[in-house]
């Protein structure tokens, strides 16, 4: 027996929701230029989440009745969540070169292939199966129960995984960032894990229900309305900080671009025993003090973006040769390398003028005060306020 229809303030939230993801979708996928690939991904899971929302809009309205065959797509997107987030954060922190196409699509095969089964089912079983279904008859089939908890458990499984997959992305490239850039605001990617953050918050509230229903203790609606009102607030969020962070993408994409330009420049040659990976420590001193020549003519400290592909094209030396000779000789990165020049340089003007120490900081190439001041405490031993007071005294 077919239900009838209503309309309630949850189902309206719920049908706003979607309406608001398909949109936000539309408005990443017409945003062009280097973010086309990353935001195309974002479209992706503002689609699915705006999926889930409209499938919990016909339950919720009772509309479900009417379309009951489509109710064997609902946990199809949870085998897609995973991948997609997966795509999303290895696009923002992995070199394209180190991205595979046909590596990307192995990880769509359960999803796919769920999806024929479902196609399967909804072409096979009669209509009256899946209204049974819908309503939690006790004549309800057993193939779609059956179907229904393996691929919820799947994709609860696929959504852990690609999570903490996505984690290591991040944190990989947390650690990297010291070897690359000068600077850490932007590409520290803290809106990154945040969003993963939310994400990880949304798929807690999703296991609490898929353990309850396992023990057989009936859910609170309460529950579930949390969940999809999260996933409304969690479309808001992505879609802004999608459209908001269009920076990173080019920044970070020009950095790659100049890194390969810097690989096919001069450099030196391969130390034996190396196979041509690495440098040898006379090479490495060589480099170092190459460096120090070049950064004591062309202060290119003093541009608050330096990063080592920029070094590397002006002193023709690779990427990851300059990486090596400044750990191997001074055991820093190249962001305390570059950071302690900027140091040098607010030290010498402090000592030689009174001028502003804010205003000092920022001629050296520092672009925030709060990175000033770590990285003054860190190489100077003090505050710049200490050092100032430190040399009037020593003056005197």
């Amino acid at each position: 027996m077919i239900q009838q229809t209503h309309i309630n303030l949850y189902a309206v939230l719920l049908a706003v929701g979607s309406i608001q993801g398909i949109f936000l979708m539309m408005s990443l996928l017409t945003i062009g230029d280097l973010r086309r690939k990353a935001n195309l991904l974002l479209a992706i899971l503002m689609f699915l989440f705006a999926y889930d929302l409209f499938d919990e809009f016909l339950l919720e309205s009772g509309y479900m009745q009417l379309l009951p065959r489509i109710a064997v797509i609902e946990h199809i997107t949870d085998l897609l969540y995973g991948p997609v987030i997966y795509f999303y954060v290895s696009r923002i922190t992995t070199p394209p070169r180190q991205q595979s196409v046909k590596g990307w699509l192995r990880h769509l095969v359960p999803g796919l292939l769920t999806a024929c089964l479902a196609v399967y089912l909804m072409t096979r079983l009669p209509l009256q199966d899946f209204i049974d279904f819908i309503e939690a008859s006790d004549t309800a089939s057993g193939v779609l129960e059956l179907y229904d908890f393996l691929t919820l458990s799947l994709g609860i499984f696929s959504i852990l995984v690609y999570l903490l997959w996505s984690v290591r992305l991040v944190v990989r490239h947390q650690k990297s960032i010291g070897d690359t850039y000068s600077y850490r605001e932007a590409v520290d990617l803290q809106w990154l894990k945040t969003m993963l953050l939310s994400l990880g918050g949304l798929f807690l509230v999703y296991l609490s229900l898929y353990v309850l229903s396992i023990f057989g203790i009936n859910t609170p609606d309460l529950l579930d309305s949390v969940l999809y009102l999260s996933i409304i607030f969690c479309i808001f969020f992505l879609g802004f900080m999608g459209i908001r962070q269009p920076g990173l993408f080019i920044e970070d994409q020009g950095v790659r671009e100049q890194e390969e330009i810097a690989e096919t420049g001069p450099d030196m040659p391969p130390a034996p025993g190396y196979q041509g990976t690495g440098i040898d420590e006379s090479q490495s001193r060589l480099i170092l003090d190459e460096l120090r020549s070049l950064l004591a003519e062309n202060p290119l400290y003093l541009e608050p973006k330096l990063t080592i592909a920029d070094l590397a094209q002006a002193s023709g030396f690779k990427s990851h040769y300059i990486s090596q000779a400044i750990n191997q000789n001074l055991q820093i990165n190249f962001f305390d390398f570059i950071n302690r020049y900027r140091v040098e340089f607010v030290c010498k003007r402090l000592k030689d003028s009174d001028d502003n120490i804010l205003g000092v900081a920022m001629d050296a190439g520092f672009s925030s005060k709060s990175s000033f001041y770590t990285a003054f405490r860190k190489h100077a031993g003090m505050t710049p306020k200490q050092f100032r007071a430190l040399q009037a005294t020593a003056v005197q």
